[in-house]
C-alpha cells in the first residue's frame, strides 16, 4: 500500500496535536486542581458529584435552620429565665404582704412595686427577636400579643392575648420539623380559667384593699394563699415550657453535631471524585512532553526526506 506525502504530513499534524491537546488538558487539570474539568472527562463520576453536591445543599440548608431555631429558642430561653426572676420576687413580695405587723401603707407599697413588676411581666411577653418579630404571639408575628387596658373592671384581667396558638416549623433534618416559639397562651395561662397577668392584678388589687376588721384580716389570708398558689404553679408552668425549650436546643445540638459529620463525609466523597492526583498528573504531563518532543522531531526528520536523499 503506497501512503502518499499529504498522508504522512496529515498523520504527522494530527499526532502532534493530539499530544497538545493532551498535554494542555493536564496542565488545565494541575492548575484547577480538578480530575475532571467537563462532564465528559468522566460522565458517571459527573453525575455521582452531581448527586453529592445537590445533598450537601440541602444538607447547608438543614445547618442554616438548625443555627436560626437555636439562635431563636435561645433568645426564648433568656426571656423565660427573666420572667422566673420577676415571678419569684413577686411570690416574695407577696409573702412578706402576709405579714401581720404590717400596715395598710405597708402593703400599699408593696402593690405599688407589684405595678413595676407587672409592667416588667408585659415587657417579657411582649420580646421580640432580632428581626422584630414577637416572640410569643404564635404566628402572628407582628402583632403585639399581650395589651394593658387600665381601665379594666375590678376583677378581670387587665392584659388580653391578640396573638394565636400557632407553632412556628423550622425543618431542621429530612424527617424532623421543630416547633422554634412558645406561644402566649401556654406559657402565661398556666390554667384554662387564669393568666399570670390576672393572678398579679388581682394581688395588687388586694394590697391595695385596707384591712379593718379581723374579718377582712381572715379573708385577706385566704386570698392571698389562693394567689400564692396560682403564682407557684405559674413558675411551675414556666419551667415545665423552658424544660421542653432546653429539650429542643440540646436535640438542635445533636443535630448539628451530625449534620457538620455528614458535611464532611460529603466533602470527602466529592475530593475522591473530583480532586486530582498530583503525583499521577506530573508523572502523566512529563511524559505527554516527552511524547510531544518525539512526535514532533519525527515529523521534522520525515518531512525532510526525499528520494534525492538516496541518489
Amino acid at each position: 500500500m503506497r501512503i502518499s506525502t499529504s498522508q504522512i504530513y496529515g498523520s504527522g499534524v494530527l499526532g502532534i496535536e493530539r499530544n497538545q491537546n493532551e498535554l494542555l488538558k493536564l496542565q488545565n487539570q494541575i492548575s484547577s486542581g480538578r480530575r475532571m474539568l467537563t462532564p465528559a472527562d468522566d460522565p458517571i463520576a459527573a453525575a455521582q458529584a452531581l448527586t453529592v453536591t445537590q445533598s450537601q445543599k440541602v444538607a447547608a440548608q438543614y445547618a442554616k435552620n438548625q443555627g436560626d431555631a437555636s439562635d431563636r429558642l435561645g433568645l426564648v430561653d433568656s426571656q423565660l429565665s427573666a420572667l422566673t426572676d420577676v415571678l419569684q420576687s413577686v411570690r416574695e413580695r407577696a409573702v412578706q404582704a402576709g405579714n401581720t405587723v404590717l400596715a395598710d401603707s405597708d402593703r400599699q407599697a408593696i402593690a405599688s412595686e407589684l405595678e413595676v413588676r407587672l409592667e416588667e411581666m408585659l415587657g417579657i411577653a411582649n420580646g421580640r427577636s432580632a428581626e422584630g418579630d414577637y416572640l410569643f404571639s404564635g404566628y402572628q408575628g407582628n402583632t403585639q400579643p399581650f395589651v394593658r387596658s387600665p381601665a379594666a373592671p375590678p376583677g378581670t384581667s387587665s392584659v388580653s392575648y391578640s396573638g394565636d396558638d400557632g407553632e412556628r416549623l423550622l425543618q431542621v433534618g429530612a424527617s424532623r420539623q421543630m416547633a422554634v416559639n412558645v406561644t402566649g397562651s401556654d406559657l402565661f395561662t398556666p390554667s384554662t380559667n387564669k393568666s399570670v397577668f390576672q393572678t398579679m392584678q388581682d394581688l395588687i388589687d388586694l394590697l391595695h384593699a385596707p384591712i379593718g376588721s379581723p374579718a377582712a384580716r381572715t379573708a385577706f389570708s385566704g386570698q392571698l394563699a389562693g394567689h400564692l398558689t396560682d403564682l407557684d404553679q405559674a413558675m411551675a408552668n414556666v419551667s415545665r415550657v423552658q424544660s421542653s425549650v432546653g429539650a429542643r436546643m440540646q436535640e438542635l445540638d445533636a443535630l448539628s453535631s451530625n449534620t457538620a459529620a455528614v458535611d464532611i463525609q460529603y466533602q470527602q466523597m466529592l475530593s475522591e471524585l473530583q480532586d486530582l492526583d498530583y503525583v499521577k498528573a506530573i508523572s502523566d504531563f512529563t511524559r505527554q512532553q516527552v511524547s510531544l518532543e518525539a512526535a514532533q522531531k519525527s515529523f521534522v526528520q520525515i518531512s525532510g526526506l526525499s528520494l534525492f536523499n538516496y541518489i
